[in-house]
């Protein structure tokens, strides 16, 4: 019966023995990464993230639409300047 690990990679079949020049290497094989260091299995990760109320997401969307209008309205003075001085010359 052919030996049923005749697929896998020669590093990674059962009866593969590392070299002394491969142990000192450490982990340098698989892809970029494969599960190095990746700590404990289920492990939860915790972000500073608050849930804003609806008065704080009201008063910060006001604030950036009035950033947008003032923008919009140095672009519109900035093309009357433009349209001025073509005028004069």
């Amino acid at each position: 019966m052919p030996d049923p690990e005749r697929w896998l990679p020669k590093r990674e079949r059962s009866s593969y023995r590392k070299t002394k020049k491969e142990k000192r290497s450490g982990i340098s094989r698989g892809n970029q990464g494969s599960a190095t260091g990746s700590g404990k299995e289920g492990a939860r990760t915790t972000t500073n993230l608050v849930e804003s109320t609806a008065e704080e997401k009201a008063a910060r969307k006001a604030a950036e639409e009035k950033v947008a209008a003032q923008e919009k309205a140095a672009q519109a003075a900035q093309a009357a300047a433009k349209a001025k001085k073509k005028g004069k010359k």
